[in-house]
C-alpha cells in the first residue's frame, strides 16, 4: 500500500490538482476528515459521477473520515461549471426525493455511520439545505461575502464561459460559488473537516472555500481535484451510444446490462485508464490485462474485466455475471434466456405486429438506429440481425412468427448492441 492516499492516487493516473505541494506528506502522517458534494439535481447518480465517489471510497479505505453532502440548498441554485445555460429550477419537493435517492446510492460505495460515532474512518451524510435555508441574508453578505472579489469571481472559467454567450449567467448562478465556500467552512467548523475533492470543473470552487476558511479562521484547509475522464477521442465519457443520455448507477434507469455494455464497449486505448481510475486491481493484475490487448485482443480481456469489476461494484457480483452471460448468449450465437432477460426491453402491442409495421420500425422503436433510412442502410452492410437471423429486408413486416412462445424477439446491431421488443401474443 502506498504511503498515502493521495500518492496511491496519483499511481492511478486520476489527480489533476492539489492545493499544497505537502498535502502527501501531510495525508501520509494525519488522519483527516474530506468531504465531496453530490447535487441532486437528478434521481440518480451517473457515471461521470463514479471518478470522485470513487476517490471518497479509497480514502475511506486509507483510513480517512469522509463526509458525502449532499446539496439540497445548492441544487436549487445550480451550478453554472460545465454548462453551457442555465438549468430549470427544481421545486424543494424534487429535490428532497432526489437527495433520498442518491443517499442511498452512495451507501453501496461508502460504509455510513450516523455523525458522532466514534471510529475515525466511518463516513455520514450531510444536507447542506439543514445550514443553508435559515441564513441571514445581511449577516451572510456581510461576514462570509466581504471575503469574496468580483474580479476573482469573474475570473472563474465557469462564468467567464458563460458571460461570452448570449444567455449570460444569472446571478442566482452566480453566488453558487459562495455557498460551496460556505458549505466547506461549516464542515470545518462543525467536524473538522479540512479536505475537499470534486472533479477538476471544482477546483476554483474549492480553492475559494480553502481561501474563505483562511480568512474567516486564520487556519488551512486543502482541496484535490480528480481528472476529467474523457474519452481517447476528448469526447464526453459517461454518455450512451446516441450521445444524450447519461449512464445511470440506477438500474431502473440503467439496466446492469445496458450498464455492463456501456463499460465493455470502451476503446483499446481507454480501457487501461478506466481499470486504473474505476478499479482498485494490483499494478501485477492491470500489467496482464495490459499485455492482453496485444497478445489476445480477440479476447477482449481487459475489456470484460473493466465491465465486470464496475457492474460489480455498482449493481453486485450476481448483476454482473447475469450480465456477462447475457452477452455471451446475444453476440456469441447461442440464443438463451439470458439475452432476453438482462437486455434492454421495448414493450409492443399486438395490434402493432398486425399493422403496417416493419422491421425496420422495430430496429427504431428500440433505438438501435434513428431512422428507417438508417436501417435500411445496416441491413444492406450486414449489420442487423432478428434473433439469429440476418435482416435481408427491412421493408417486411415484422411477423408474428419471429417471437418466441414467451412473446420475445431479439434485435441485434452489429456486435456490441441489443434489444428486446416483447409482445402479448395471444
Amino acid at each position: 500500500m502506498a504511503d498515502s492516499v493521495l500518492t496511491y492516487l496519483k499511481t492511478r493516473n486520476v489527480v489533476a490538482d492539489q492545493t499544497h505541494p505537502e498535502l502527501d506528506e501531510y495525508l501520509a502522517k494525519n488522519q483527516v476528515t474530506v468531504y465531496a458534494g453530490f447535487d441532486p439535481t437528478g434521481d440518480s447518480l451517473h457515471v461521470g459521477h463514479l471518478a470522485v465517489v470513487i476517490m471518497l471510497r479509497r480514502f475511506q479505505k486509507y483510513g480517512h473520515r469522509p463526509i458525502a453532502l449532499v446539496g439540497g440548498a445548492t441544487a436549487m441554485i445550480g451550478d453554472p461549471s460545465g454548462r453551457d445555460k442555465e438549468r430549470t429550477l427544481q421545486t424543494r419537493e424534487q429535490i428532497e426525493a432526489n437527495a433520498n435517492a442518491i443517499k442511498e446510492q452512495l451507501s453501496r460505495f461508502i460504509e455510513f455511520v450516523e455523525p458522532g460515532v466514534a471510529e475515525a474512518h466511518s463516513a455520514f451524510m450531510v444536507d447542506n439545505y439543514d445550514w443553508t435555508h435559515q441564513l441571514d441574508l445581511i449577516t451572510f453578505l456581510r461576514d462570509v461575502g466581504k471575503h469574496f472579489r468580483l474580479q476573482d469571481m469573474i475570473a472563474k472559467e465557469s462564468v467567464k464561459r458563460r458571460l461570452e454567450r448570449q444567455e449570460g449567467i444569472s446571478f442566482t448562478e452566480f453566488t453558487y460559488q459562495l455557498l460551496q465556500s460556505y458549505d466547506f467552512l461549516h464542515l470545518f467548523r462543525e467536524y473538522g473537516c479540512t479536505l475537499q475533492i470534486g472533479g477538476s470543473d471544482q477546483w476554483g470552487n474549492i480553492v475559494a472555500g480553502t481561501d474563505l476558511i483562511r480568512g474567516m479562521t486564520g487556519k488551512g484547509a486543502f482541496g484535490i481535484t480528480g481528472k476529467l475522464v474523457t474519452r481517447s477521442d476528448g469526447s464526453k465519457f459517461g454518455k450512451s451510444d446516441d450521445g444524450k443520455s447519461n449512464v445511470w448507477l440506477d438500474a431502473n434507469k440503467t439496466s446492469p446490462f445496458e450498464f455492463y455494455q456501456f463499460w465493455l464497449k470502451s476503446t483499446d486505448a481507454d480501457v487501461m485508464g478506466y481499470l486504473r481510475a474505476f478499479t482498485d486491481l494490483a499494478d501485477d493484475e492491470l500489467d496482464a490485462l495490459a499485455d492482453s490487448l496485444t497478445t489476445e485482443p480477440e479476447k477482449r480481456v481487459a475489456h470484460h474485466r473493466l465491465a465486470h469489476e464496475v457492474t460489480s461494484l455498482v449493481h453486485g457480483a450476481d448483476a454482473a455475471n447475469d450480465a456477462r452471460a447475457a452477452a455471451e448468449a446475444a453476440f456469441g450465437g447461442k440464443m438463451g434466456d439470458a439475452a432476453f432477460d438482462n437486455a434492454p426491453t421495448t414493450e409492443i402491442s399486438a395490434s402493432q405486429i398486425d399493422g403496417e409495421f416493419t422491421v425496420s420500425d422495430a430496429f427504431v422503436l428500440a433505438g438501435l438506429v434513428k431512422s428507417k433510412g438508417e436501417a435500411r442502410r445496416k441491413s444492406d452492410e450486414g449489420a442487423l440481425r432478428l434473433n439469429d437471423d440476418k435482416v435481408t429486408d427491412p421493408n417486411a413486416p415484422l411477423s408474428r412468427d419471429v417471437f418466441d412462445d414467451q412473446g420475445r424477439l431479439l434485435l441485434r446491431f452489429g456486435k456490441k448492441r441489443v434489444h428486446v421488443l416483447r409482445c402479448r401474443i395471444v
